[in-house]
């Protein structure tokens, strides 16, 4: 399935993410923007809302954004919740015709491992300059030329990347911003920043009220 890499090696610093958590790129990835949010699977294929409790977003203090609209018997979705819901809606609505352009592009050998690690694989170049007339039909049947051609792009950043990464090694740590910048960075910022601190948030999940149910 497509991810979207924020970092080449294994360890070390995103050039994505500055010292104190702010996006540094143009383009959030959706799943980054729900955050602390997420969708699990319920019984009979519906979804429900779930919050990741532990990643240090969910505090009782005024002036944060609600998770549910003040003054209803029944529990209903702040705005910006329900926002944040659709977006994760559309993402799991899409997830069967994704897992199937994947497949098509797996089953004619187009992908490869990034740098020989077998978790992370890419678009083989190569092999997508030999496809043949069936396999480009076979890939438009399945919905899978959008993906091939976005993951041909992406990697136009590899270097980039590495070479960010290298430069992020070797460059002295900046100097922490003052107590009172901190306090008034934008939720954007705070929840990348509890991302970055808390990599094991996914074992904490609390299920909220049920969004859909298809």
């Amino acid at each position: 399935m497509p991810h979207a890499l924020l970092r080449l090696g294994a360890k070390g610093r995103s050039p994505f993410i500055g010292r104190e958590g702010q996006w540094q790129a143009s383009w959030l990835p959706p799943r980054l923007a729900t955050w602390p949010f997420d969708l699990v699977t319920t019984q009979g294929e519906g979804h429900a809302l779930a919050l990741h409790e532990e990643s240090g977003l969910v505090e009782p203090v005024p002036g944060g954004h609600p998770i549910f609209a003040p003054g209803n018997d029944a529990p209903v979705l702040a705005p910006e919740t329900a926002r944040l819901a659709a977006i994760l809606k559309a993402q799991a609505e899409a997830l069967p015709a994704t897992a199937q352009a994947s497949a098509a592009l797996a089953d004619l050998g187009l992908l490869i491992p990034l740098d020989a690690d077998p978790s992370l694989w890419v678009i083989n170049p190569r092999a997508a300059a030999d496809l043949n007339e069936a396999g480009i039909l076979a890939l438009h049947r399945a919905g899978a030329l959008t993906l091939l051609h976005a993951g041909l792009v992406s990697q136009a950043h590899l270097g980039w990347m590495a070479k960010a990464e290298r430069h992020l090694t070797t460059a002295p740590p900046p100097r922490p911003s003052p107590a009172s910048d901190r306090q008034r960075m934008a939720p954007g910022s705070r929840f990348l920043a509890a991302l970055a601190a808390d990599a094991c948030a996914d074992e904490a999940l609390i299920q909220l009220p049920e969004l859909t149910r298809q």
